[in-house]
């Protein structure tokens, strides 16, 4: 699915530049991906999308210590 059609910024892409820990909103994901945001209706969406992946990421090392892994 495309997040940012301006851009051709796909929601794979927006969740693997956000899983690097490095953006924290839709505009250090511009910055990240060396883009510049155009109409801007795909900020909310992507801000979304990072908050999500950062959430995965602070319940992923958790679920492996609760689990034994």
């Amino acid at each position: 699915m495309y997040v940012c059609i301006c851009n051709c910024l796909t929601e794979k892409a927006v969740r693997e530049t956000a899983s690097t820990g490095n953006v924290r909103s839709a505009d250090d994901l511009f910055a990240a991906l060396d883009v510049e945001p155009i109409c801007g209706c795909c900020k909310d969406f992507a801000d979304d999308i990072i908050e999500e992946v950062a959430q995965d990421n602070c319940i992923r090392p958790m679920l492996r210590v609760v689990n034994g892994g």
